[in-house]
This record gives structure tokens, sequence and C-alpha cells, in this order.
């Protein structure tokens, strides 16, 4: 079980690193927003991290495992849809909410799962190897948004369903 949630937060790190440094310059050149439109933006991309502590009362039941796996379905579905809503604003905000809720539901339980499977006297090394495969892993995200970039003049739809599609991934290993 240990080893599957590893890969789920090795396939979320990929997932990360290409939303990451590919989102805003999305925003930029298909939505043309200058600063005061991105900072309005992040109302509505934060606002599910505001209510974290809300929907996790509301999900005490799920265990965490699960919680984890329909995070990462939420944040893959967000990721695939924004490589389709084309420049429609209204779809791009829901999407992102969408994965904006998985991210930040995801958080809390990341840590938690990670101790639970890990044996006695190895939970803070389970959990700095976690992020040390988070990390490396949203560094190869970086780079595949590179390469994309790269030779497929700036095909965001592509870098999205990359990242979507290994999240997916990521909630396969989690509900296995």
């Amino acid at each position: 079980n240990l080893l599957l949630f590893m890969s789920g937060v090795a396939c979320l790190g990929v997932g990360g690193g290409v939303f990451d440094s590919t989102f805003n310059n999305y925003l930029s050149d298909v939505f043309n927003l200058g600063e005061a439109a991105r900072g309005f933006l992040e109302f509505p991309r934060e606002l599910p991290g505001f209510l974290t502590a809300l929907f996790a009362g509301l999900l005490f039941f799920v265990p965490e495992t699960r919680i984890a796996a329909f995070s990462s379905l939420a944040i893959g579905a967000g990721m695939i849809g924004l490589a389709f809503c084309g420049n429609n604003w209204y779809l791009m905000l829901v999407l992102m909410t969408l994965w904006s809720t998985g991210t930040h539901l995801l958080m809390p339980v990341r840590s938690s799962i990670v101790m639970e499977l890990s044996h006695a006297g190895r939970k803070g090394a389970r959990l700095g190897q976690m992020a040390s495969i988070g990390t490396a892993a949203s560094i190869a995200g970086c780079v595949i948004v590179w390469v994309v970039m790269d030779r497929t003049a700036a095909n965001y739809r592509l870098t999205f369903l990359i990242g979507g599609c290994v999240a997916l991934c990521a909630a396969i290993a989690q509900f296995a």
C-alpha cells in the first residue's frame, strides 16, 4: 500500500509540475489576463483551501485513502477539462476550482496516510521520502512542459492532457 501511495505521490508531483509551470502562461495567452484580473482569479482558486476544514469535517467518515483518491480524481478531471475548455471563462473557473479543491483536500491527508502506512521508527524517513519523490516528480513535470512547449508551439491542450492523465494514474494507484 505504501508503494502504491508513493506512486500516486509521484504521479501527482508530475501533474503539479505541469500545472504550476503552465497555468499562468495559459491564462495570459488564452484569456489575455492582466494583473488585476489575475489577482481576482486568486479568490476562486484559493477558496477551496479556505474551506478545507469544512470539507474535512463533512468527510470525517471517509477513509483518508479514499479522500486522497477522490482528490486525485478531481485534480486530473480539472486538468483534462482545462485541455478542452477553450476560451470559455466560466468553464475555466469551474475547472480551476475543481483542480484546486482536489489539491487542497489532498494536502492535509498525504502526510497522515504516509505515517499510517509506515512502520514504527520509519515515519520521519517516509515523510522525507514522500517530499523528495514529490519534488523530483514536479521537476519531471516541468521538463515535460519544456519539451512539449519547445516542440509544439505552446500546446496547452497537450500539456494539460498529460498532467491530467498522470493525475488520473495517481487516482488509480490510490483506489487500488
